[in-house]
């Protein structure tokens, strides 16, 4: 028969072997999850960009230190009534949607931070 020695042995090397299979694929999947998350966070970036554009063309001015470009212009006259002179609902939307980018790119910064 077979020593028992030679069955450890062989029983070791098979272990040791789906152990560096099992390494393989968690590494794998691993780098699929950081992909992933790196595509999710370049598209929520990309979002992010393309509504501080709109906001720009519908007369936000430039940023400015210690302003978001949303928070620093007022959508009110004077009087307190919705200015005419620029498109407020619409302003409104993209605030809305920049505000809950935010919140997307920081789960994903989190998503991506584990991931990696």
């Amino acid at each position: 028969g077979v020593a028992k020695d030679e069955v450890a042995d062989r029983l070791a090397a098979l272990v040791s072997g789906l152990s560096a299979a099992s390494r393989d694929n968690a590494t794998d999947a691993a780098l699929v999850e950081v992909n992933r998350a790196a595509r999710e966070r370049e598209r929520v970036m990309q979002a992010i960009r393309d509504t501080l554009a709109s906001l720009e063309v519908m007369g936000a001015p430039e940023h400015k230190p210690g302003y978001f470009v949303e928070q620093f212009v007022s959508l009110l006259d004077a009087e307190g009534f919705p200015r005419t002179d620029i498109p407020v609902m619409q302003i409104q939307d993209a605030r809305q949607r920049l505000a809950s980018l935010r919140v997307e790119i920081r789960e994903v910064n989190e998503k991506l931070d584990r991931a990696m």
